[in-house]
């Protein structure tokens, strides 16, 4: 489903649903904001660029 994503043109063509309840590109390849959530992985150095910053 996602394999079309490794299109770099289809891939920054990401659009964030009404209200925020997800992410889509097509009317076929999406995520909702559980996927997201559930699927995500905490990136180290941004938390710390945060945090330097605040």
């Amino acid at each position: 489903m996602l394999k079309p994503l490794q299109n770099l043109d289809l891939f920054r063509n990401l659009k964030i649903d009404t209200d925020g309840y997800g992410i889509n590109w097509t009317d076929e390849i999406d995520l909702s904001e559980y996927e997201c959530w559930k699927n995500s992985q905490e990136i180290t150095q941004v938390r710390t660029l945060i945090e330097s910053v605040l």
